[in-house]
C-alpha cells in the first residue's frame, strides 16, 4: 500500500461507522406491499413521532405489531429513503394501548376495533396473558363466543410459535430470508431438524447449501466429524463436480476432495459412502477390481446419465446384418472413394471407416483434435447419403457453430431448437390447426399479463432469439406498461380471428373464443384501473411524475397521455365484456336449495344444477371447465379434502361474499359465524346453496 497514513485510516474508521447497523423500534401501522412466496414486506413503521418506510424479509409481522429492528438506512432510486432490516425480533405488547392497537389491525380475522376496545377495557394491560393462559375469560365480553376464544387463543398461539422460531433461527446468524425460508419448510419441527441434523436444510431447502449449513452447524455445536457433516460434504463435492461436468467420481478422488473440504482424514469418511447408498442417495459402481475403478455418483446424475444412455440405445437403429454382406460393404466403401475423388481429397483408411459406419449406424460420434481430418470427413459423409437421395440437416448448439459449420461444409447448418421448429409443417383439419393457434396466442397473452401484473414495464419478444449475447441485450429492454398492455389485447385480438367455440375444437374443455373475449375484458379493465388510480406517480410511464424508464435512451420520443390510455383500455374492456354477456343468457336461481328430483313437484334449480352436476356443457354461461373422467385418469381431490378432519377452512368460507357484493368485513348485514346459519344470512348464493346447516336437505328420495 501506497501512501498509506492516518488520513486515510480515519477514512476507514468512518465507513465501518457508517456501515454499523442502527436499531429502531416501534410498531407496524400499515403493510404497503407483501410477496407471499418469499416473505418480502414493504411496511410504514411508527417509532415515536417518526414514520419509516422499512422493507425486509417477514413471516410472521402484521399491522399492529409492535418490532425491534437491526438494519441501516438506505436511499432507493424511487420511493426514497427505506430502512432495510436485516434482523428483528416482534416485541409482545406491553400496555393497554398497543394491544388494543394489535387486536384492532386486523391481525386475528374476525376481531375489528370495536371488539378489540372492549377486550382491552376489560382486561387491561392483562389482556395478552388472558388471551395466552387463560382465554376462555375472553367469552365474558359481549360478541364473544366460547368458539370465538378459543380461536383467538389459537392465532395468538400460532403467530407466537412463529415468532419465537424466527426468533430461535436468528440466533444462529440466519437471515430473514433464509429464517422465512426454514420456517416455511418445516415449521415447528424447526428445532429438531436443527438440534439432529442441520445439514438436512442443504436438502430441503432452496437457498442452502453445505456451506451456510456447516456455519449453522459450527454455531449450533455439531463436532466436525458428525455423520450428518461427512454425509453432506460427500453430496456436496458431488454437486460440485457435477458443475464442473462430471457425473461422477472415482471413489479415491472423492474422498480426498470431500477430505479437502471438510478436513478430515478419507478413512473416517468412508463409511458414510454406504450409508449414503443404503439410503439411495448415491449409487456406486464397481467397474473393475482397483479402487480407482469404483465410480460415485449422486443419485440424481446416475439416473440421469441412465435414461440418456437408454434413449441413445433407442435411437440407435442399426443396419441389420443382411443388409450389410460383405458385397454390400465392398459396394460402399467403393463408393466413398469415388466421393472422395469427386472432391478431390485422399480419405486415410480411419477417414474411410468413419464414413461406413456413419452408413452402419443410427447414431455416429466423430471425434478428434484440430487438424485430424474431421471436416473432410463430414463432408464425405453428407455427400453420401445426398448420393442417396435422403434429406440432410446440419445443427450445432450455438448460432456460432452453427455458422461455422455451414462456412466449412457449404451447406446451411442451424442451431439444434431452429432444426426442431422448421423441421416439417402442420398438417390435418384446418378448423382445429387454426384453434391451435388461437390458444397459443392466449396463452402468451395471459402469461404476459401475469409478468405486467408482476412487474409493470417489460420486454415484447414476438420471435425465437438467437443466442448472441449483443441481440439478447438489445431485445431485453422494457417498453412502457401501456404499450405491453396494448401487446396483450393485440394477441387476444388475434386469438379471436382463430378461435372458435364449436364442439369440434373441443367446446368449452378448451380455450373458446369467448373465453379469450373474457379474458380480454379483464385485462383492458385492469389496465384501465391501474392507469387511473396510479396517475401522477412512477408506477405509469409518465415522465413528469418520476417514470424511471424515461431515462432510458431507447424511449427517446415516447409519450404519455393518461386520460386517453386510461378511455382506450375502458373501452376494450367494455366491449370485449358486451360481446361475451349478450351471447350468453344466465342460468336462473329459484332459490330452492338442492337441485330438484324426480320426487319433487317443484321446479329444478338450474344455478344449483349447474355448480352439482358433472356436465357443464349444457349451460352457456360456462364459458371453461374441467371435464373429470376416472377411466382416463382425469380425477379431483375434492372428496378427500371435504371428508378429511379439516373439511372447509375459515379462508374459505370467508372469500363469499354478501349478497349485496361487498366482503364480509365491510357489510353491515353479516350475521357472524357462531352457526352455519348465520354464515349463510344475506351471503353469495352458491354459499348459501351448497353450505349445509343443521335440519337443511342434501337430496330428495321417495321416502
Amino acid at each position: 500500500f501506497f501512501g498509506y497514513d492516518g488520513q486515510d485510516r480515519r477514512h476507514i474508521d468512518e465507513r465501518k461507522r457508517l456501515e454499523r447497523m442502527e436499531t429502531i423500534k416501534g410498531f407496524i401501522e400499515h403493510i404497503i406491499y407483501r410477496n407471499t412466496d418469499n416473505g418480502y414486506t414493504v411496511f410504514n413503521l411508527i417509532s415515536g413521532e417518526e414514520e419509516i418506510t422499512c422493507v425486509g424479509f417477514f413471516k410472521t409481522s402484521d399491522q399492529g405489531e409492535t418490532i425491534e429492528a437491526e438494519g441501516n438506512y438506505i436511499t432507493h432510486t424511487v420511493y426514497g429513503e427505506q430502512f432495510k432490516i436485516e434482523h428483528y425480533r416482534i416485541v409482545a405488547p406491553d400496555d393497554a394501548v398497543s394491544m388494543e392497537r394489535y387486536l384492532g389491525s386486523g391481525a386475528i380475522k374476525g376481531v375489528g376495533g370495536a371488539l378489540a376496545a372492549r377486550i382491552v377495557k376489560r382486561f387491561g394491560a392483562d389482556t395478552y396473558r388472558i388471551i395466552e393462559e387463560e382465554p376462555e375469560k375472553l367469552a365474558q365480553i359481549k360478541g364473544i363466543s366460547e368458539r370465538k376464544a378459543r380461536e383467538i387463543a389459537a392465532v395468538v398461539y400460532e403467530k407466537r410459535d412463529a415468532r419465537d422460531a424466527m426468533s430461535f433461527l436468528q440466533k444462529y446468524g440466519i437471515s430473514n430470508r433464509l429464517a422465512f425460508r426454514i420456517y416455511e419448510t418445516y415449521g415447528a419441527r424447526i428445532y429438531g431438524v436443527l438440534k439432529e441434523n442441520p445439514y438436512q436444510l442443504a436438502e430441503d431447502v432452496h437457498g442452502i447449501g453445505f456451506k451456510i449449513a456447516d456455519e449453522i452447524a459450527a454455531k449450533i455445536g455439531i463436532h466436525t466429524d458428525s455423520d450428518f457433516r461427512i454425509r453432506s460434504g460427500i453430496l456436496y463435492t458431488l454437486m460440485l463436480a457435477g458443475a464442473e461436468g462430471h457425473c461422477y467420481l472415482p471413489k479415491n478422488v472423492l474422498l480426498k476432495k470431500a477430505g479437502e473440504l471438510l478436513e478430515l482424514e478419507p478413512a473416517v469418511m468412508e463409511p458414510q459412502l454406504s450409508n449414503l447408498a443404503m439410503d439411495k442417495k448415491v449409487v456406486i459402481k464397481l467397474q473393475g477390481p482397483g479402487e480407482e475403478e469404483c465410480r460415485v455418483y449422486a443419485s440424481a446424475y446416475y439416473y440421469a446419465e441412465l435414461n440418456c444412455a437408454k434413449m441413445l440405445h433407442d435411437l440407435n437403429v442399426s443396419a441389420e446384418e443382411e443388409q450389410l454382406l460383405p458385397s454390400k460393404e465392398q459396394s460402399i466403401a467403393a463408393k466413398i472413394d469415388l466421393l472422395a475423388e469427386e472432391l478431390a481429397i485422399e480419405l486415410d483408411e480411419l477417414q474411410k471407416k468413419s464414413v461406413l459406419e456413419s452408413v452402419r449406424n443410427g447414431i455416429f460420434i466423430l471425434s478428434g483434435g484440430p487438424g485430424t481430418g474431421k471436416t473432410t470427413t463430414i463432408n464425405v459423409i453428407i455427400k453420401y447419403f445426398l448420393s442417396e437421395g435422403m434429406d440432410i440437416y446440419l445443427a450445432a448448439p450455438t448460432g456460432r457453430a452453427a455458422k461455422r459449420m455451414t462456412e466449412a461444409t457449404g451447406y446451411e447448418s442451424r442451431t439444434i431448437h431452429r432444426m426442431l421448429e422448421l423441421n416439417g409443417e402442420v398438417s390435418g383439419d384446418p378448423e382445429r390447426i387454426k384453434h391451435y393457434l388461437g390458444e397459443g396466442y392466449v396463452l402468451r397473452a395471459n402469461e404476459y399479463f401475469f409478468r405486467m401484473r408482476k412487474l409493470g414495464d417489460l420486454p415484447i419478444i414476438t420471435h425465437n432469439l438467437p443466442m448472441d449475447r449483443d441481440k439478447l441485450a438489445e431485445t431485453s429492454k422494457r417498453c412502457p406498461r401501456n404499450l405491453v398492455a396494448r401487446f396483450i389485447l393485440s394477441d387476444l385480438d388475434t386469438a379471436l380471428t382463430l378461435l372458435s367455440n364449436g364442439a369440434k375444437t373441443g367446446g368449452t374443455n378448451r380455450i373458446t373464443r369467448d373465453a379469450a373475449l373474457l379474458l380480454k375484458a379483464r385485462v383492458a379493465l385492469y389496465e384501465a384501473t391501474f392507469e387511473k388510480y396510479f396517475a401522477g406517480t412512477p408506477f405509469v410511464p409518465d415522465a413528469a411524475a418520476g417514470w424511471p424508464g424515461a431515462t432510458k435512451a431507447y424511449n427517446e420520443g415516447f409519450s404519455y397521455d393518461n386520460q386517453a390510455e386510461v378511455s382506450f383500455f375502458l373501452d376494450q374492456a367494455m366491449a370485449a365484456a358486451k360481446e361475451v354477456a349478450d351471447a350468453h343468457p344466465l342460468a336462473s336461481n329459484n332459490k330452492r336449495m338442492i337441485g330438484g328430483s324426480e320426487f319433487s313437484t317443484t321446479p329444478a334449480n338450474d344455478y344449483y344444477n349447474m355448480f352439482a352436476g358433472t356436465d357443464a356443457s349444457s349451460y352457456s354461461e360456462v364459458l371453461m371447465w374441467h371435464a373429470y373422467n376416472t377411466d382416463l385418469s382425469v380425477s379431483h381431490q375434492f372428496n378427500k379434502y371435504v371428508k378429511s378432519s379439516s373439511g372447509y377452512t375459515q379462508e374459505f368460507a370467508n372469500a363469499f361474499l354478501m349478497e349485496s357484493g361487498r366482503p364480509i368485513y365491510a357489510a353491515n348485514d353479516y350475521m357472524g359465524d357462531d352457526y352455519i346459519a348465520d354464515t349463510k344470512e344475506n351471503r353469495d348464493w352458491r354459499w348459501r346453496l351448497f353450505m349445509k346447516a343443521p335440519g337443511e336437505y342434501i337430496y330428495e328420495n321417495s321416502d
